[in-house]
């Protein structure tokens, strides 16, 4: 799978929103941009989950960070992402430096089946990841 997202990111720029969301977008009113419907998306997301403040979340394929860093940036959560493309985790990375959020926000290359049990999140988010992996790959499996 990662190899899907590790194509060359001037590929994902010619055609997604300045925030690279790689979803579907919600156009609230027929006048909005892509990236105005995206944000508008991702703000959806966040109310839907109630995000608040100091809320540890996690974000299950993470993408390019775009839900990620609005939770953080728009609601005050502590954030994890998590991806399998070492593109987006580096790309993330970097916007996690440039925007000074290290400490309140990471991003791991991490398949979701390895996360550890013992590390509890207030909220989770997964957007469009069904789409991309199939709903075998995303079923739990019993752990010993």
């Amino acid at each position: 799978m990662q190899f899907h997202y590790d194509v060359s990111d001037d590929f994902y720029a010619l055609w997604l929103d300045p925030r690279r969301v790689y979803s579907c977008a919600y156009y609230r009113e027929r006048t909005m941009t892509l990236a105005q419907a995206q944000e508008a998306k991702l703000d959806h997301v966040c109310r839907k989950l109630m995000l608040r403040e100091g809320e540890r979340f996690l974000d299950v394929g993470a993408g390019w960070g775009g839900l990620l860093l609005w939770a953080a940036g728009h609601y005050g959560v502590r954030g994890t992402g998590i991806t399998l493309s070492r593109r987006q985790h580096a790309h993330v990375n970097r916007l996690i430096e440039a925007r000074g959020l290290r400490g309140r926000v990471s991003m791991q290359l991490l398949d979701y089946r390895a996360l550890p049990e013992d590390e509890p999140f207030d909220k989770i988010a997964s957007v469009g990841m069904f789409e991309h992996v199939g709903w075998r790959s995303c079923r739990p499996t019993s752990r010993k």
